[in-house]
């Protein structure tokens, strides 16, 4: 390899690898040393879990690079199933102490993956900005919400559940720039002017 390529700045290395695909990673961790921290964050930045062997690795992988993953998916993970015990999902958001945003393939995934969120401690969740919607179970969502309202960044509301004492708890979340309201029966912008009427009922006291 060329000298050259071996210095390059960190945020150059980072624009570059923007543009390979991620499974090259680990081979280009090894290149030189001062390619291998920016190979590790375009690695562990955007996490897919889909296997428990995935999520065994990633929980051993995070007890050192923890500070690295911004993005977690959690897909089909089998050890959220009873009858097929894995290891806990938990271990591995409570080491992804920076962790921005929790997502999830499919309702019954969001569940679950709101469960999980719901029975850590509140400093695992300090930097979350968006978590799963899962409007089958919208009392989780809300619970688990307002858990992490301190670092969220966007709130769903269920129209059919509005009142006026759920929307004076947005005034809770400081770092809220998205409130979007979802229904079958309502189109969304009828549901936002719902939502709008009902804040400044609050405000005014009407």
């Amino acid at each position: 390899m060329s000298r050259n390529f071996q210095y390059l700045p960190t945020e150059l290395l980072l624009a570059i690898f923007n543009y390979v695909d991620v499974r090259n990673m680990i081979e280009y961790q090894q290149v030189c040393k001062s390619w291998l921290y920016p190979a590790r964050i375009k690695l562990y930045f955007n996490l897919v879990i889909s296997t428990n062997a995935a999520l065994h690795k990633a929980i051993y992988s995070f007890q050192v690079n923890r500070h690295l993953a911004k993005h977690l998916s959690l897909d089909s993970i089998e050890s959220f199933q009873e009858y097929a015990p894995g290891p806990d999902p938990k271990k591995l958001l409570v080491y992804c102490s920076n962790i921005r945003s929790v997502s999830s393939a499919g309702t019954t995934m969001d569940a679950q993956v709101l469960e999980v969120l719901a029975c850590l401690r509140s400093h695992c969740l300090s930097k979350l900005q968006r978590i799963p919607t899962a409007f089958a179970n919208f009392s989780e969502y809300i619970k688990c919400a307002y858990k992490c309202r301190k670092s969220l960044t966007e709130v769903y509301l269920d129209h059919d559940k509005i009142d006026n004492a759920l929307i004076s708890t947005v005034k809770q979340f400081p770092e809220l720039v998205s409130l979007a309201c979802c229904s079958q029966r309502f189109p969304t912008t009828i549901c936002c002017a719902r939502i709008e009427v009902l804040g400044r009922d609050q405000r005014t006291g009407k």
